[in-house]
């Protein structure tokens, strides 16, 4: 996540004001699994009708026409179906959310697609439901600009990340503030959780990023290498390794659980992102010297540099089967680019 002061982050979430299509997006990133490919004609006949039942109600229930497209996709993946499925989130129907008094400076869904959580510099996150942009709830307990909010993998929790120096851990359901993670001497740029939901990691600009028990909000590990300010971190698909993305012009692989420095992938300027690829073999970074790159996560050794943007480059993501990456830049564009090439 970029930090304040780098460029303009609402470039690359303002677009939570269409959130149906962001849920299109989410269900391209579903359907597009490493599910088999189509069995029996019984079963492509059967998505077929499945199918056009969404082709001639495109201005139906978005939720409904999701659920039945992603049930096309367990029976059969055909061409017709991504091709339904970009013309389902052309179609218009869209959701506003609208509450927010300040700039939105993140989004994120849930892991059911069915809510979404926005991070504000008016010191709050809300929870909204996706489809009718209905707002279910206001987190309200940071004192500064919340830069990030996510959900934990099994949907229960969010985590929240301020200028106020914590994170904040929520219960989704009842909106209740769990725990606050208090230790950081500057504002908390990300927070994430590690996939068994036990563990959350957090980048600040104090300089370091820390992993927090996401129960008793105590200190695990800090990871304190890096010469300038912390603008994201995640965990690996297994939850062994940490990855994080500096001012100091790097991006660092760490060992999670010690804390101690795997690799150091170096960049020519601020390094706004970095995340794992789905299997953990690789990761993608994000720079202000308007490139990506793409780097061995296991041996630390830059693969492809991703060039072609004419501005600086703020966030990126694999596709779930690890073939592609999309990236999101200060030129008003976002790019999908082929791993492999």
């Amino acid at each position: 996540m970029a930090e304040q002061g780098h460029g303009p982050r609402w470039l690359v979430v303002g677009v939570v004001a269409v959130a149906v299509a962001g849920a299109a997006v989410g269900a391209a990133t579903f359907l597009r699994t490493n599910a088999p490919l189509a069995k029996q004609d019984p079963a492509v006949t059967r998505s077929h009708e499945l199918i056009s039942f969404v082709g001639s109600h495109l201005d139906g229930d978005p939720q409904l026409n999701l659920a039945l497209l992603k049930q096309a996709h367990q029976l059969a993946e055909t061409d017709e179906l991504f091709e339904m499925l970009s013309r389902w989130s052309s179609a218009g129907a869209r959701a506003e959310w609208r509450g927010h008094s300040g700039e939105i400076w993140h989004a994120a869904f849930s892991p059911d697609g069915l809510r979404a959580v926005t991070a504000s510099a008016d010191q709050t996150a809300r929870i909204w439901d996706v489809a009718t942009g209905k707002p279910l709830a206001t987190l309200s307990g940071h004192t500064g600009k919340v830069n990030g909010a996510a959900f934990s993998p099994d949907g229960t929790r969010i985590v929240t990340s301020g200028d106020d120096k914590t994170a904040r851990i929520w219960d989704a359901s009842t909106n209740q503030l769990l725990v606050t993670l208090s230790g950081h001497t500057d504002q908390v740029n990300g927070a994430a959780f590690s996939p068994d939901g036990r563990r959350v990691i957090t980048a600040s600009d104090d300089k370091t990023a820390r992993t927090w028990d996401a129960s008793t909000g105590k200190t695990l590990v800090t990871f304190s290498v890096h010469s300038d300010k912390v603008n994201g971190a995640a965990f690996s698909p297994d939850g062994t390794r940490a990855i994080t993305a500096g001012d100091d012009e790097s991006a660092r692989i760490w060992d999670a659980s010690t804390g101690n420095l795997l690799f150091t992938l170096e960049h020519y300027n601020t390094v706004t992102s970095a995340a794992f690829s789905p299997d953990g073999t690789h990761a993608v970074t994000t720079c202000t010297d308007k490139t990506a790159r793409l780097w061995d996560a296991s041996t630390g050794k830059a693969l492809v540099t991703l060039a072609g943007h004419t501005g600086e480059v703020y966030g990126a993501a694999f596709s779930p089967d690890g073939t592609r990456v999309v990236t999101a830049s200060h030129d008003w564009t976002a790019f999908t680019w082929d791993v492999r090439t």
